[in-house]
């Protein structure tokens, strides 16, 4: 499992990568990409997703307990049995995603 706790990493590309069970626990990462990547059982609780592009990601079974996904795009994401407990949603795009 990698990690990259509490990281500052606003912006990044991790587009169509496969990132399975990462730990990305209290990292910042707003307005970063990570359309079509693999995010299966990854930790991202307290994560700041302010803005992130999901089109497409993987996130079965994802933590995601209190994340911050404001206007974060999910379009087509799969959530299937993510922990969405206390995430901010606002204003997110969850058009044909999979919960």
């Amino acid at each position: 499992m990698q990690e990259i706790i509490e990281a500052n990493i606003n912006e990044a590309n991790f587009t169509e990568i496969n990132l399975n069970e990462t730990n990305f626990k209290e990292a910042n990462l707003k307005w970063a990409n990570f359309r079509q990547t693999n995010l299966k059982g990854a930790d991202l609780r307290e994560a700041n997703l302010i803005g992130i592009d999901l089109r497409e990601a993987d996130l079965t079974k994802a933590d995601l307990e209190g994340t911050n996904l404001a206007e974060a795009n999910l379009r087509g994401a799969n959530l299937e049995g993510a922990n969405l407990v206390g995430v901010n949603l606002e204003g997110a795009e969850l058009n044909w995603a999979t919960l």
